[in-house]
């Protein structure tokens, strides 16, 4: 049997959602009809990432803060931004990426897309004359878990006319992120990327991003604006706001009822989710120590979305994500050094595939 014959197919979903979950709510009141997703996904062309590019400044503490006074604590610089860091690891997968966005005009945007060209991503990233590139402060506890400060940036300011034509109708996929629609400047653009693709019949991906600012945008609208997208990702707190407030395996079925395929990340506990009615679910792997959490989800995302490229099932695709994120979280920051070919080959063997198959 070749490596290409131990492939799982991916899930017979049609764009159209399941029977009887059409007027899926995410709370009392009933939403506009959920547009036309595309699903599956098609292998030829790259995937297309818009969003952000930041430094993330991850601040390791050991014990709590002392206010008024210091602190003992690490500082790691790091490449950052939830876009950006997924686009970076499709590439350490193996997968062709394009990523667009907006940088200031300054060499700290600049030393920002020479790295990530350097993990092998093409970088479309347009210098902006009026805000200086993005900085992130993560604050990561003695437990590894993360908070988040974030500063305005140029990568607020993404702008339709950033992605050239053609670019996101000739892709495999699109993924944005949650994002993209905070931010007024940013919401416009991040709408038309999506009209494109599924004016072209390329499936849109979405990560719910953050639950902070779901809550201060109101869920219900933020819904409205991803009618059509295919996939939706999130946490167990960002699921649960879009979802009504609801908790447990009914989230993600409620969810179901307005995506196509839905993965909720839990941590620790794995991640499950729903694809055209169907449940699944995937243990999340043993790490020996939490190091520091930024910029696990993001890598999840990559390799889920990496494996449903190539053709893999939920479960399987969701092995993919597990074992990026595994690795992430034993070191600080979200596109941490170190990665080799040898973990590439181990990944996509962890998920049953072999890289060779990836194009």
């Amino acid at each position: 049997m070749s490596t290409m014959d131990r492939r799982r197919p991916g899930p017979d979903i049609t764009g159209v959602p399941p029977a009887g979950m059409a007027g899926g709510r995410p709370s009392g009141r009933p939403l506009p009809p959920a547009g036309r997703p595309v699903l599956p996904i098609r292998r030829e062309g790259p995937v297309v990432v818009a969003g952000d590019l930041v430094l993330d400044l991850v601040v390791q503490v050991p014990e709590r803060l002392h206010r008024g006074s210091d602190t003992w604590g690490a500082l790691h610089p790091r490449q950052g931004g939830s876009a950006a860091n997924t686009a970076a690891w499709l590439a350490r997968l193996g997968v062709p990426v394009v990523f667009c966005g907006r940088v200031g005009r300054d060499p700290l945007g600049h030393a920002l897309v020479v790295a990530l060209e350097a993990e092998g991503v093409e970088v479309r990233a347009v210098p902006d004359d009026q805000e200086p590139t993005g900085v992130i402060l993560a604050l990561v506890g003695p437990d590894g878990e993360k908070s988040m400060v974030i500063g305005p940036g140029a990568n607020h300011r993404l702008e339709a006319g950033d992605l050239p034509p053609g670019l996101v109708e000739g892709a495999s996929l699109c993924y944005l992120t949650g994002y993209s629609f905070f931010w007024e400047d940013a919401r416009d653009a991040a709408r038309a990327v999506m009209a494109r693709a599924l004016e072209a019949g390329v499936p849109v991906a979405v990560d719910a991003s953050s639950a902070a600012l779901l809550a201060r945008q109101g869920a219900e609208g933020v819904l409205q604006q991803w009618q059509g997208v295919s996939i939706l990702f999130a946490n167990e707190e960002e699921a649960a706001l879009l979802a009504g407030g609801i908790l447990g395996d009914e989230v993600a079925e409620r969810l179901g009822g307005l995506f196509p395929l839905v993965g909720i990340k839990a941590g620790p506990r794995g991640a499950w989710g729903v694809a055209c009615g169907r449940r699944w679910r995937v243990e999340a792997l043993p790490v020996p120590r939490v190091v520091d959490t930024t910029g696990c989800g993001d890598a999840w995302n990559a390799g889920m979305l990496a494996g449903l490229r190539a053709g893999l099932d939920p479960e399987a695709a969701a092995r993919l994500g597990r074992f990026v994120a595994a690795w992430v979280a034993q070191r600080p920051g979200a596109v941490p050094p170190g990665w080799t070919a040898a973990d590439r080959q181990a990944v996509w063997d962890h998920a049953g595939q072999a890289a060779a198959d990836v194009p």
